[in-house]
């Protein structure tokens, strides 16, 4: 069962935490949010979004060849591939069939945000494929809606906005006592990729060792 949490949620927590806080201007909330989130990022990944992108377009356009673009929080990309309807669920799972052709779909080896496809490869199979799909992680910022958590990832994030309230004070003693807290909570963390990180029979997108 997963949290939800709003930016609402977050402020309330950071003024209930020092009342101090309830005199900051929105600067430095937002960068107590921010440099919360990005903390608890260093050591576990519970952010992930997708981009599902149709190809009937391309195909209808005669477009071989096209770039898909990330938004500007994401930083690593764990899945992509292009998907069609399976036509026996003997050979793929759910129902799906999924093409993870680094020929056919890849990341920029400069840009993090953009990945490219290139159909004509992926004719090669002989099938038309419906989908070009890439998950991907993100670090929130603190103009952000409402995100979803497991309950231990929320004490970590807790422990680790509330080091970085203190930093803010320029308390260091707090801010160590939160900080030691957060990594107490972070280890006890027991998934830290989502659920759908490791595909059967999907080869790794990170290097071993990572």
């Amino acid at each position: 069962m997963k949290r939800k949490i709003t930016k609402e949620d977050i402020v309330a927590m950071i003024t209930e935490l020092d009342t101090r806080c309830a005199k900051w201007d929105s600067g430095k909330m937002d960068r107590a949010i921010n440099n919360g989130f990005g903390e608890l990022c260093t050591v576990t990944s519970p952010f992930v979004n997708q981009v599902n992108e149709q190809l009937k377009d391309y195909y209808d356009l005669g477009e071989t060849r096209f770039d898909i673009n990330l938004s500007s929080d994401a930083t690593n990309i764990y899945d992509m591939y292009l998907m069609r309807p399976a036509d026996t669920t003997e050979i793929w799972d759910h129902d799906e069939a999924k093409l993870r052709d680094e020929n056919v779909i890849w990341n920029d080896n400069v840009n993090l945000g953009i990945v490219h496809v290139d159909l004509t490869k992926a004719a090669n199979y002989g099938v038309s494929f419906e989908t070009a799909v890439v998950k991907y992680f993100y670090i929130p910022t603190a103009d952000f809606d409402e995100l979803y958590i497991s309950q231990e990832i929320y004490l970590a994030l807790e422990s680790a906005i509330g080091s970085s309230v203190y930093d803010v004070l320029h308390d260091v003693e707090k801010s160590g006592q939160k900080r030691t807290q957060f990594q107490r909570q972070a280890a006890a963390i027991l998934e830290p990729y989502p659920v759908d990180y490791s595909d059967p029979g999907k080869i790794s997108m990170f290097p071993p060792g990572t």
